[in-house]
């Protein structure tokens, strides 16, 4: 999200500047963390406002640090993360979210080292959902389709 995913209203201005730009909504804590933040209308209006030019994405990779880890916690790890992915998205959904943000204790000493940031899910709408998922990096990189 441009490194702002706090401030809609700067990106909505790099949008309105820069008519070839597109972002992608990848960095899992991050982005439920902050976009979760915005009233859930405002975020849903974001996307709908701008179709095509958010992507979806996410940052599971297969690191080798994730190798260490058991198959099971592995699974855990990825499908944690999509479910917070798709409950932003999809959902009404408001409430923690199920991965640990270490950033929470950075910012605020007072958070556990272990919290998690709050979820609240924008509830897109079918076609904002397709246009997210797929219809955006269709647009952008018409060979996909």
């Amino acid at each position: 999200m441009g490194g702002y995913p706090e401030r809609l209203d700067i990106l909505q201005d790099l949008f309105d500047e820069y008519p070839h730009l597109h972002l992608d909504a990848s960095a899992t804590k991050w982005m439920v963390r902050e976009l979760s933040k915005h009233p859930s209308t405002e975020l849903a209006s974001f996307i709908t406002r701008n179709p095509g030019r958010v992507l979806f994405g996410t940052d599971i990779v297969a690191a080798p640090a994730d190798m260490s880890l058991s198959l099971q916690q592995r699974q855990d790890l990825y499908a944690s993360r999509f479910w917070a992915l798709r409950t932003l998205w999809e959902t009404d959904y408001a409430g923690p979210s199920p991965i640990v943000d270490p950033d929470l204790s950075m910012v605020d000493p007072t958070q556990p080292k272990l919290a998690t940031a709050q979820l609240r899910g924008c509830s897109l709408d079918p076609a904002a959902l397709s246009m997210l998922y797929q219809g955006a990096a269709e647009r952008l990189m018409p060979e996909l389709g």
